[in-house]
């Protein structure tokens, strides 16, 4: 894509930030390890019993070697000691340990064998049975997964996912990971909210596509389960502004707006801050996380009061500005929409003219925030090209040191390297999701 540069940026030692995805850890490596051990103590007591001179009635296994005894130690988690009979002589204290590992291996063999075919047949009546302090996560899409992946690891709080849609793969994954529990149905149905066991449970999370079934969700688990802890995503910020102004926004979260806030913690007012003139930001992309964005601002007054001005560029940024006026107000510092496709060079033009006007002298803060993450990679390395300025091409402002923030969904390896061979920082949606979850899970679904 051959974007002209509005303005010519050149290093500033922008990292780009984020981890890798962190994989999915077990959740019963404990209750293997106490397991073993049981196992082990009781093959040991039975060895120490024959070494020290335990008689048996069927056997003759006094003086044996180590091995014969190490032998028939292990022959009771099979048989019980039935090949042996029962202890009649020897050091009483031996006798009494043997009778022990007489009835505790046979019962961990047992335990074991019936815990391995509950656990292949998998039957859902024995996993409702044992829901206690659960958490239900309703969604298992791309944020879902997310949720799921940033909550605190405690193999006392089982997980039960419910979505209309039980793609086997995915379920057993989860199952085999987290011990997930994975219910399909439909969540405003009395029947899956009965399956769910929700008296018993810990606190419910709702992450479906669809604002409004979040939303009708929360509302009739609420009715029924008052003091059950309830949290819906809200994607839609016009939806989620009316609900703040009915006082109904508590127990509603957005994950654009968290990505927005940290944004301004660690990036946006530090930068503002350094610069004696005021600023311009550019704004690419006015959807979710651009018009958080610019939400944002209006609580932020002492970063807005840095700016001089605001540049929106998105194919509808004019008619998407007057609706965002419209339901939130004047923003402050004014703001200038361009019209265009942000992969169109003649955007760009459009955009360094409206810089241009605006006789700024501090560089630009560009934020890409379009759905499109490889866009936004795109648009950064361009704006970061070296290289004489092209014909008709006109540059606001020339040998300036401008910050570049990329909006990504989930951080690699190849966008770090990318954000770090061109000199802008990317902004991982994911990371930041799953650390809010680890921050505010604790304050969210506190025990009861």
């Amino acid at each position: 894509m051959a974007l002209p540069r509005p303005a010519r940026c050149s290093a500033d030692s922008t990292r780009a930030s984020g981890l890798a995805w962190a994989s999915f850890r077990p959740m019963r490596a404990r209750g293997w390890l106490w397991r073993g051990g049981l196992l082990l103590l009781a093959f040991v007591a039975a060895l120490v019993a024959f070494r020290a001179g335990a008689v048996v009635s069927d056997r003759d296994l006094a003086g044996a070697p180590l091995h014969v005894h190490v032998y028939y130690a292990l022959g009771l988690f099979v048989l019980g000691g039935l090949d042996l009979g029962t202890p009649t002589g020897g050091p009483l204290w031996a006798q009494r340990v043997l009778w022990l590992s007489y009835f505790a291996a046979p019962l961990i063999t047992t335990g074991a064998v019936a815990e391995g075919v509950v656990r292949l047949l998998r039957p859902d009546w024995w996993l409702r049975w044992r829901m206690r302090d659960h958490l239900v996560v309703v969604g298992a899409g791309r944020l879902g997964l997310l949720f799921l992946e940033g909550l605190p690891r405690d193999r006392r709080r089982p997980i039960v996912v419910v979505d209309q849609e039980r793609p086997e793969s995915l379920a057993a994954e989860l199952r085999e990971r987290l011990g997930v529990l994975w219910i399909r149905g439909d969540v405003r149905k009395p029947a899956t909210l009965l399956a769910l066991a929700l008296g018993r449970a810990r606190g419910v999370v709702l992450l479906t596509g669809d604002d409004l079934v979040n939303l009708e969700a929360a509302s009739a688990i609420r009715d029924a389960h008052p003091k059950l802890p309830v949290v819906a995503h809200v994607a839609d910020l016009g939806l989620r502004r009316r609900l703040a102004e009915l006082g109904e926004e508590d127990g509603t979260f957005n994950a654009h707006r968290l990505a927005a806030r940290h944004l301004f913690e660690t990036g946006l007012a530090e930068r503002l801050r350094e610069t004696a003139e005021k600023d311009v930001l550019v704004l690419v992309g006015f959807g979710r996380f651009g018009q958080t964005i610019l939400e944002e601002l209006r609580t932020h007054r002492e970063i807005a009061d840095e700016l001089r001005a605001v540049v929106v560029v998105d194919r509808q940024a004019a008619k998407l500005l007057r609706f965002f006026t419209d339901e939130v107000g004047e923003a402050h510092p004014p703001v200038r929409a361009v019209d265009g496709d942000v992969a169109d060079p003649d955007t760009w033009r459009r955009v360094s003219e409206a810089l241009g006007g605006l006789e700024a002298t501090a560089p630009p803060f560009y934020v890409l925030g379009t759905d499109d993450d490889a866009l936004n990679l795109r648009v950064a390395m361009a704006l970061r090209r070296e290289g004489e300025v092209g014909e008709g091409e006109l540059v606001a402002v020339r040998g300036a040191h401008c910050h570049i923030v990329a909006r990504v969904f989930a951080p690699s390896s190849f966008t770090r390297a990318l954000g770090e061979r061109f000199d802008f920082r990317v902004l991982p949606i994911a990371e930041l999701l799953r650390a809010a979850v680890r921050e505010r899970a604790g304050r969210w679904f506190r025990r009861r």
